[in-house]
């Protein structure tokens, strides 16, 4: 295939999943993804858009994104360009081959300037290694270089965690996927990545778990199910080996859910189900109407109302022409009084292997 026509990714091992190839050597990417991946994707592009001084395409990009979004795609436009210099390379094609020159994998890099990659992730922080390791050697023997730096942007926490490889670094974890990839003993092995993979409805790793967890429910008489109850569960270790299965079948039966719901608005017939349509909750599309109807005094209908801060912010750059940086710093200083973070939450990470 000519590289005109190919996808911009290695349709079995792109170097975005090599992380999940890892865990799992049957991992696919779902094509269809999450509503946070097609905000990802959103993100994607405007970034480019803005790399690229393609005002144009960055208008209608940005259209799409929510404050936060577009806030999150400039920062790392911004640090890239300031970073990179005159001699910044966006959206670089790339490609990985062996020693008799056929293709291992190909893909393309979100931006590069000399010896430095930048990789931008709209999500949660998690770990990149071995994808960064795939681009990081494709850019040093597409430039020659010795050593390449990666540098991973995450939007949303506004952090950069940078890694550099050597040839020998990056082809080590390279060469690693492969053998996982080639095994011919390979399993699917349910892993943290199985909610984004095409597979989940039919993975039978995952339906071996599945099974585990229904064995836990068992027949009372013909009225009741005695359920297993985990507040009973007083071994840490059990309870670590409860979530480890936990975090497997929650993505599993949510995409279950999914595809009934999808079945069902297409006209298919699930048996015992069917679609219930609620009512969306109420909302003040005009507020400033809004006010001006309800007579109330503007005391006591603020305190009605909410600000959202990256609205705010985007608002307040665009009214003093500056940009969204400077505003935000400003507006922080201005409204130091009179805001405050909500309160802390925890969730529960899987520890680094």
């Amino acid at each position: 295939m000519s590289n005109e026509l190919r996808p911009k990714h290695h349709p079995t091992m792109p170097p975005s999943a090599m992380n999940a190839l890892v865990k799992c050597p049957f991992y696919r990417s779902n094509p269809s993804g999450s509503d946070a991946a097609r905000r990802g994707t959103d993100q994607h592009a405007y970034a480019e858009a803005l790399l690229q001084g393609d005002d144009n395409k960055a208008k209608r990009c940005g259209a799409i994104l929510d404050a936060d979004g577009r806030a999150n795609a400039e920062w790392y436009a911004d640090r890239v360009r300031t970073e990179a210099g005159d001699d910044l390379e966006v959206e670089v094609a790339a490609e990985l081959q062996d020693k008799n020159y056929g293709t291992i994998t190909y893909g393309t890099i979100d931006a590069a300037s000399g010896n430095e990659i930048w990789d931008y992730k709209s999500g949660q922080e998690r770990n990149y290694n071995y994808q960064m390791a795939a681009y990081a050697l494709m850019r040093m023997r597409q430039k020659g270089l010795p050593q390449v730096t990666a540098h991973i942007c995450y939007g949303k926490t506004k952090k950069i965690v940078s890694e550099t490889y050597t040839e020998e670094s990056a082809w080590d974890m390279v060469e690693t996927v492969l053998a996982i990839m080639h095994n011919p003993d390979r399993q699917e092995m349910p892993n943290e990545y199985c909610a984004w993979c095409v597979k989940s409805l039919s993975c039978p790793a995952l339906t071996r778990h599945v099974t585990v967890v229904a064995a836990k429910y068992a027949p009372n008489d013909s009225d009741k199910i005695r359920m297993w109850n985990p507040s009973e569960m007083t071994d840490p270790t059990q309870v670590s080996r409860a979530l480890y299965i936990a975090r497997i079948v929650g993505p599993w039966a949510s995409n279950v859910e999914k595809r009934a719901k999808e079945l069902i608005e297409k006209g298919d017939n699930v048996p015992g189900w069917s679609l219930m349509e609620k009512r969306g909750a109420r909302q003040v599309k005009d507020i400033t109407k809004a006010f001006a109807l309800t007579g109330l005094p503007e005391d006591v209908f603020l305190k009605c109302c909410s600000v959202k801060i990256g609205e705010l912010e985007e608002q307040y750059a665009t009214t003093k022409g500056m940009k969204k940086a400077v505003a935000k710093r400003e507006l922080n200083e201005l409204l130091a009084g009179v805001m405050k973070n909500k309160a802390n939450y925890k969730t529960l990470v899987k520890n680094k292997e």
